[in-house]
């Protein structure tokens, strides 16, 4: 095509004769502009032709941008087409394209049907992202560059291949996805973002365990002194350290754990019943389908979100379920180290017995009564 109208350069002579004609467009399309930026605008313009023509395509664009700036002209903008599609940009170069078919009043039908052509083979290099992102306010990364605020409600054009779309707010986990668009095709990404404190809840926290140390020293003098036969050891018994874990911890424990599963199964299933909802929702939305399909997605729309807030419902009791069950699981483990602790303070007290004492008759007939103590210390 020649520059502006074409895609490859033309010849000396021609190349001439279109910049004189270009340059007597924008002498009338600049007429509010001044002497200085019309000249400005020419100056741009050849600027632009010549390293479209030297393959120097970035030069060109540059050019051809600031040119349309100084004096806007639908012949500049398709330069500038031109220039993304050598570039490799179809996204870019299929937006300029269409903007000139829009703009140009005068364009002979050769060339329209051309430029039509050449849209066409640049859509089927280019496909849409259609973004459901909740809560409103969300931002929305795609490839590292492409900044958006939720709600979106225009497809977002992309180049045909893989993509990654990183869905990010304050208050909520961040969220990323890897999704593939093919030409000419679109790709719905619909996320719903989780709350940061919902998800601390759920994370497992370990409870450390304090190791008693035993000199080495001690148990190598207690070794060398006493040697015991191993019929007669001394039978082991608990010395107070470690943890203790009592049946109503584990009772709770295993509540708290199921409840939690169910509360991620119903939250994961009411998402999914959500996400068809919404697509039920532009299903019965969209024009180009027929009545019937319209009243089919209105009915599987009615049952979806039917299913999506019973089971809502379902995990928020679940979850207040987990909350509570978390709260005695720690209540009861608390309750068993104190008991623990009490019972060994206990075993460790001084306690002093008092018996009546009575000895067998003597050699005089005659019996002694009394008191006998007995006690641990």
């Amino acid at each position: 095509m020649r520059l502006s109208s074409f895609r490859f350069p033309l010849s000396f002579g021609a190349l001439a004769a279109f910049v004189l004609t270009c340059s007597m467009l924008f002498a009338g399309a600049a007429s509010a502009q001044t002497d200085d930026e019309r000249a400005r605008a020419r100056s741009e313009f050849e600027r632009g032709v010549a390293a479209f023509g030297n393959s120097e395509f970035q030069t060109a664009l540059d050019a051809f941008q600031e040119a349309y700036r100084l004096a806007p002209h639908p012949s500049v903008r398709l330069n500038i087409a031109n220039c993304y599609q050598q570039m490799a940009r179809p996204v870019e170069a299929l937006v300029h394209f269409e903007h000139y078919l829009t703009e140009a009043t005068s364009i002979s039908a050769p060339q329209r049907r051309e430029i039509e052509a050449t849209i066409r083979g640049l859509r089927g290099r280019v496909g849409t992202l259609t973004l459901q992102i909740t809560p409103d306010g969300a931002e929305i990364v795609i490839d590292g560059s492409a900044t958006r605020r939720a709600p979106v409600s225009e497809p977002v054009r992309v180049v045909a291949g893989d993509h990654e779309v990183v869905i990010s707010l304050d208050g909520f986990v961040r969220e990323t996805q890897t999704v593939h668009v093919d030409g000419g095709g679109d790709t719905r990404v619909a996320v719903r973002l989780r709350r940061a404190a919902v998800v601390a809840v759920l994370e497992t926290t370990e409870v450390p365990v304090e190791s008693t140390e035993t000199s080495t020293e001690t148990e190598a003098s207690s070794e060398s002194a006493v040697t015991m036969d191993p019929e007669v050891l001394p039978e082991a018994h608990d010395d107070g350290g470690g943890i203790r874990l009592s049946v109503p911890f584990f009772i709770a424990g295993g509540i708290t754990l199921a409840a939690a599963v169910g509360w991620g199964v119903t939250g994961g299933i009411a998402l999914a019943e959500n996400d068809a909802f919404e697509a039920d929702v532009v299903r019965a939305n969209d024009p180009t389908l027929s009545d019937v399909v319209h009243a089919e997605a209105q009915a599987s729309g009615t049952s979806h979100a039917d299913t999506a807030r019973t089971l809502a419902i379902t995990s928020d009791v679940l979850l207040v379920t987990t909350l509570v069950g978390l709260g005695a699981t720690t209540f009861f483990f608390i309750i068993a180290q104190t008991e623990g602790d009490s019972e060994d303070t206990a075993a460790l007290e001084p306690s002093v017995v008092v018996l009546p004492m009575v000895s067998p008759p003597g050699p005089s007939g005659g019996t002694l009564v009394g008191l006998s103590a007995a006690g641990t210390f």
